[in-house]
């Protein structure tokens, strides 16, 4: 029975490493640690194995972490970027226009393509102008776009923050082709978008432990 018991949680551990295997959060706050810069819309980039390129109506943004507040950023929009600025290129012009917003009447927005095909959008994380956390604002609105492959807009609606993150947790955004993000009351970075809800495979991988454990103990007790 040991024998069957040890074999079964490295079988356990091993399924629960390949899922951790396949997950692809695309973390934009990482991305951007070190090396805050923006792009021109239409640019592809590639985050942990995921291969995407950014649409926008102005320049996607990399923004990294707050230097005063130590608050996260994550992907947002400038109108407009410098060349260079004291040597670091692609910096928005004003410094200050790096989230999401509706600034001079426009609301700006960022469209996400999945270049290798379908991709399951389990997890979604937002911060605010000031780089606080979103995800469970229930007054906050942006809109948000399921798309096609080359961008266009397949269906959209208006929601809270935290109702969109909810809708991915549960489900309602699997095998898309794009996601894209608009503002409409409140600026804001997109943080993270995830294909595998890890924590949600964590209480599987334990309970099976723990049931194994129940039966070898069973076992010995006979």
């Amino acid at each position: 029975m040991k024998k069957i018991f040890a074999f079964a949680v490295a079988s356990l551990a091993v399924g629960f490493a390949s899922l951790a295997a396949q997950a692809a959060p695309v973390d934009f706050v990482s991305y951007a640690a070190g090396n805050e810069h923006g792009v021109a819309s239409g640019t592809s980039v590639n985050i942990n194995g995921v291969n995407m390129k950014l649409l926008s109506n102005y320049n996607p943004y990399f923004d990294d972490v707050d230097l005063i507040s130590r608050k996260p950023g994550g992907l947002g929009v400038c109108r407009s970027l410098h060349t260079t600025v004291n040597g670091v290129a692609n910096q928005c012009n004003p410094g200050s226009d790096d989230s999401i917003d509706g600034a001079g009447g426009v609301n700006e927005y960022i469209k996400i393509l999945f270049e290798d095909g379908p991709y399951d959008v389990r997890n979604l994380s937002f911060n605010d102008g000031q780089h606080n956390n979103l995800n469970t604002n229930n007054v906050a609105q942006l809109t948000y776009m399921i798309l096609d492959a080359v961008g266009g807009v397949l269906t959209s609606a208006t929601t809270t923050f935290a109702n969109l993150v909810a809708m991915a947790a549960a489900g309602a955004f699997l095998q898309v082709a794009g996601i894209g993000f608009e503002y409409v009351d409140t600026e804001f970075y997109v943080d993270t978008v995830s294909d595998v809800p890890i924590p949600a495979a964590l209480p599987l991988l334990l309970s099976g432990l723990a049931g194994l454990g129940f039966a070898a103990r069973r076992k010995k007790v006979r």
